[in-house]
């Protein structure tokens, strides 16, 4: 079974490998945009530089099933806030994130979403992150778990604020410390200064897409599922994987 019809019901979550082969990387610069080319130029390290082609192709070739165009016509644009969308509208939304060597792509349709995913590094400084990122509510909480459960409570929160920015079209940098997301256990938003009808508004799930990742994709509620999928850019071929909750 192929999922190349995105409906309300269901978000596809697609994974992709960004380690790729010089050649194939070269074939797929022709994809992007003359804007993400240049974009892609920007990155000082050439492994970040090869990585965002990757990441960025996969998306074209991933919209382009959808929406039974080529690849290099996928016509992107951002929204108001710099969200990733199609010129035009439409139903189809999406979103990209990348970390190390690991691209996740959420797709859906008439909601919209967000996905984050992170390369967990232990023994990182975290106390100086959480206090300017997390809201005291979410502080409250880190500083209550064991010491040796706070890395993974660090991730989780910080993969679902990310998600939630995106879906939001805010990005990372925007109201961090207005709303709280649960740490540890179930996640999902637990308060908002926009209220409680915020809070029910979204659903979260997270996962581990790959050993030594974390990741997490917010959507607007509703009477949505999940389905998994690996996307190789190189064949263009797509196939189920299964997740680690």
């Amino acid at each position: 079974m192929q999922p190349w019809q995105a409906t309300p019901d269901a978000v596809h979550l697609w994974r992709v490998n960004l380690e790729v082969a010089d050649e194939v990387r070269s074939a797929l610069l022709p994809l992007l945009s003359p804007q993400e080319v240049r974009r892609a130029g920007r990155f000082l390290r050439p492994l970040e530089r090869r990585r965002y082609v990757v990441a960025h192709a996969a998306l074209r070739q991933v919209l382009g099933r959808y929406l039974q165009m080529e690849p290099a016509r996928v016509p992107l644009a951002a929204g108001p806030r710099g969200k990733p969308g199609l010129a035009g509208g439409g139903g189809l939304r999406f979103n990209l994130a990348h970390a190390g060597g690991l691209a996740l792509i959420a797709v859906t349709c008439g909601r919209e979403v967000g996905v984050d995913v992170e390369a967990v590094r232990p023994g990182r400084a975290l106390a100086a992150l959480v206090e300017q990122y997390f809201s005291p509510l979410e502080q409250a909480e880190w500083l209550s778990l064991p010491a040796e459960r706070r890395t993974a409570a660090f991730y989780a929160g910080w993969t679902q604020k990310e998600a939630y920015l995106k879906a939001t079209g805010e990005g990372l940098w925007g109201r961090t410390r207005t709303f709280s997301v649960r740490l540890a256990g179930a996640p999902g938003l637990v308060a908002s200064d926009w209220g409680s009808a915020e809070v029910r508004r979204w659903r979260f799930l997270q996962f581990r897409p790959a050993p030594g990742y974390i990741a997490a994709v917010a959507a607007e509620d509703g009477d949505w599922q999940a389905s998994w999928w690996q996307w190789n850019v190189e064949g263009e071929q797509a196939s189920r994987w299964a997740i680690s909750e």
